[in-house]
């Protein structure tokens, strides 16, 4: 999907990574933002308005899920999360951000 992603991953290979695999890819990406930790990511979410948001699931803590339901509801980007994680209520977190 063409447009502006916003990685955000706590590991700076993983970051890196994705951001060669999207700029060496056929996906047509008109801009990539990187976040280290959840703070960056609202700063850069909010100032940016990323059409697509890549993130580390556990990036977000237990005392930022509303808020960041809030904004997923309000900017509405493709959502995209990943997780090193393997249980299914930590997997399932995402599934119920939506209403």
């Amino acid at each position: 999907m063409e447009g502006k992603w916003l990685i955000a991953d706590r590991d700076v290979n993983e970051r890196e990574g994705l951001k060669w695999l999207l700029k060496t890819s056929s996906i047509p990406v008109t801009n990539i933002l990187l976040a280290a930790n959840y703070q960056e990511f609202i700063v850069l979410f909010e100032k940016e308005s990323p059409d697509i948001v890549l993130m580390e699931l556990d990036m977000i803590g237990k005392e930022d899920w509303s808020t960041f339901r809030e904004l997923m509801q309000i900017y509405d980007p493709v959502l995209l999360l990943t997780s090193a994680e393997a249980t299914f209520e930590r997997a399932r977190l995402p599934l119920i951000c939506r209403p």
